[in-house]
């Protein structure tokens, strides 16, 4: 059989399909998409497939089956979603500062939101949503100017169950993102290491990273580079074969292929083969094509102090977990 591509992430159709009957007492035609399966119509001798609205590249099965006297005749069709919308590329207009009191105007700013609805995307739709705990906060201490985090050692005091510590540093890596004057530094590679507690030169390392940001964010220093750890800004499929991954942070990082196995897709190891890095951004080479749709850099249950990413400015980059990868 035939298989045919439905563009789109509104509404695409395949051409009408209209397999011979010769007198069959009952026709139907059944969709099975997601593990789901749903009879899309009866008694008709041609069907044209809709996809309806849906994100990220997928498979469905047209399954057509005639009834007759004697025999049952079936046929299937096998068809592939591919999403052809890019994802928005947004930016957000506010004022650099928030006493977490007064009203605060945030306006979202597409810039290819033309494109986007020539092809077929719907009207935008915003949600604000404000953290209990960032209210908290600005509630609780409200004289805080910055609040400086550090995300936690992988397996920390023996915490984490089926990789839940590599979520928890997920969670941390994005705080920033939700909480205003936050910054994140990261415990890996501190020497000498400490796991759950450190020893003193470990927390006089910890000291050492976070003074610059204290001098900077509290006393207007500058400084000629990054002081944060390299945090990722995006992941995704560097070319239409998918044998490549893009992984643009927001600083120059550092790559040795001793690397290659820290990095998981879909939870595997071992797709990895190798990296470059040009200025922001890291190119995974994988071993083949790949279908993943996330990567993870460092899970708990098998790393080592030896094997870290780090920045041109020598500071471990934060951990991430099950980011989604995008398209090209």
């Amino acid at each position: 059989m035939k298989t045919f591509i439905a563009f789109g992430s509104w509404l695409a159709s395949s051409q009408p399909r209209s397999p011979p009957t010769g007198g069959a007492r009952k026709v139907s035609w059944i969709l099975k998409r997601d593990g789901r399966e749903t009879v899309v119509a009866m008694d008709r001798f041609d069907f044209t497939v809709e996809a309806g609205r849906f994100t990220g590249d997928g498979k469905a099965t047209l399954h057509f089956k005639a009834v007759h006297a004697d025999t049952i005749k079936t046929r299937h069709i096998a068809i592939t979603l591919r999403e052809a919308i890019a994802d928005p590329q947004f930016t957000l207009k506010a004022p650099r500062h928030w006493d977490g009191r007064k009203p605060i105007e945030v306006v979202p700013q597409i810039s290819n939101l033309d494109r986007l609805k020539a092809v077929g995307a719907a009207e935008l739709q915003t949600v604000w949503k404000v953290g209990d705990l960032a209210a908290a906060w600005k509630r609780d201490y409200p004289n805080v100017q910055h609040y400086h985090v550090f995300q936690i050692w992988p397996l920390s005091c023996s915490m984490g169950i089926d990789g839940s510590d590599n979520r928890l540093r997920e969670v941390q890596r994005n705080l920033p993102t939700a909480f205003s004057n936050l910054s994140v530094l990261s415990t890996l590679g501190v020497e000498p290491p400490g796991g759950c507690h450190f020893p003193a030169a470990g927390y006089a390392e910890f000291a050492r990273m976070l003074f610059p940001l204290i001098e900077r964010d509290h006393y207007g220093k500058t400084f000629p580079g990054p002081i944060e750890p390299p945090n990722l800004r995006r992941a995704s499929f560097a070319r239409s074969d998918r044998t490549r991954i893009n992984l643009a942070f927001d600083q120059p990082v550092v790559w040795t292929n001793t690397l290659a196995g820290e990095f998981l897709i879909d939870g595997v190891r071992g797709k990895v083969l190798g990296g470059s890095v040009s200025g922001n951004l890291l190119t995974l080479k994988l071993a083949g094509p790949s279908a993943g749709r996330t990567i993870t850099y460092l899970d708990s249950s098998k790393w080592s102090q030896a094997r870290l990413l780090k920045g041109a400015n020598d500071l471990a980059a934060l951990t991430f977990c099950e980011v989604t990868i995008g398209k090209p």
